[in-house]
């Protein structure tokens, strides 16, 4: 033994400029660098920014957190997951309000626009594989020789090439097999014979990526219509509505969104919020942990009440907007699906949810203490009075 060397530290992975390598480097590569975008997108949602300024804030200063690695070694698997999380984080959705193909297609029901995670990723090794690095594919083909030398043909085609030992592929590996996905070889010969303005590689490659998606109709409105079936299934009343099944079409979700898009970004988010149950109610948001704190309705004082299920049909509420709107009676006796909005959509049904969703949420995060005492002294009137006054004062800049 060589005393000199009794402190040397033998590991099966280690750091290089940015990047992990070695036999078990791969439970390494984006723990950094996911934490780091967890910081940021925690930041974002302690400013309390408005929507697009967060979404701006979470393009420009938490995404390309990720590029770097990104690079050379291909997303995480759990990609789809983190995405979603930070979009509602960063917009102020509960949690599980939306799927991943929802959350990155808000801009389709008229939402702000965001980046699909997945494809920027993927986008930043095609840009490297292109005008970065050189000589990969030489390498991986020599990989490829050794592989037939020295590995069994059945791990041949599990690993790519990997050996034995190794819990990831090459480098080389990654950019070769990334410029053999969904037509990216040919990305050279299109960027040189298309008039593509500024556009860069990275950019092509990131379009070319968001085309080859689904289109996200579909999970709208197998969304939405989750949504109205928690929403009867939660009602304390029959309507005539449970008879039929209720679904949305595309014609449906077309006309939704044609109605949406007559309101301003603000109103229109809080409609969207009303649709995927994304109010911050104590019921929604799992207040108090292990011992939930359920609050009664503000509104009626019916206990355990504080849920958008029960909102939707209390009659103390939507009195005293509509009362505040002018409007007439016709909007007072609606199903939970017609007052959700995702039934017969009118900009004043949409006007009067956006005013809903203000009433509440002022009540709920500005006087919740003197909302709970007068219900606890039987005082409703006093906290339909405040409602009253709230809603004047927003109906003024929605209408």
């Amino acid at each position: 033994m060589c005393p000199p060397w009794k402190d040397i530290c033998i590991s099966d992975h280690a750091k290089y400029l940015g990047l992990f390598l070695g036999p078990k480097s791969a439970s390494h590569q984006w723990t950094k660098a996911l934490s780091k975008f967890q910081d940021r997108i925690s930041n974002i949602h302690s400013s309390h920014l408005p929507a697009n300024l967060a979404v701006s804030h979470l393009t420009c200063r938490a995404i390309p957190v990720l590029g770097y690695i990104a690079q050379l070694v291909p997303p995480p698997k759990n990609t789809v997951r983190i995405g979603m999380n930070a979009v509602m984080k960063v917009l102020r959705f509960p949690g599980n309000s939306l799927s991943y193909e929802t959350a990155f297609n808000l801009d389709m029901l008229g939402g702000p626009k965001i980046p699909s995670l997945v494809c920027y990723l993927k986008s930043c090794m095609v840009r490297t594989a292109i005008k970065t690095v050189v000589g990969f594919k030489d390498q991986h083909e020599s990989l490829l020789i050794a592989a037939r030398e020295h590995v069994p043909f059945g791990i041949q085609r599990r690993t790519f090439a990997t050996p034995i030992g190794w819990d990831s592929a090459a480098f080389c590996t990654n950019l070769t097999q990334c410029l053999l996905t969904q037509g990216m070889s040919e990305l050279v010969a299109e960027f040189r014979s298309t008039n593509h303005g500024r556009k860069s590689y990275q950019a092509l490659a990131y379009h070319k990526l968001v085309n080859c998606l689904p289109s996200p109709t579909k999970a709208w409105i197998l969304l939405l219509g989750d949504r109205a079936k928690m929403f009867l299934q939660e009602s304390a009343y029959l309507w005539p509505c449970w008879h039929d099944q209720f679904s949305i079409s595309e014609a449906g979700l077309d006309e939704i969104v044609k109605v949406l898009m007559t309101m301003r970004e603000g109103p229109r988010l809080m409609v969207i919020k009303t649709f995927t149950n994304s109010w911050c109610t104590s019921r929604r948001l799992h207040e108090g942990g292990s011992s939930p704190t359920i609050h009664p309705c503000f509104f009626c004082g019916e206990v355990r009440k504080d849920d958008l299920a029960h909102y939707l049909e209390c009659d103390s509420l939507w009195s005293t907007v509509i009362s505040a709107a002018n409007l007439g009676a016709e909007f007072l006796d609606l199903d939970p699906i017609s007052r959700a909005g995702l039934s017969n959509p009118s900009r004043a049904s949409y006007n009067l949810i956006a005013c809903a969703f203000l009433v509440y949420h002022a009540i709920k995060l500005e006087h919740l203490e003197e909302s709970l005492n007068a219900i606890a002294t039987n005082d409703l009137s006093h906290n339909i009075n405040l409602a009253s006054r709230i809603a004047a004062v927003h109906l003024q800049a929605l209408l």
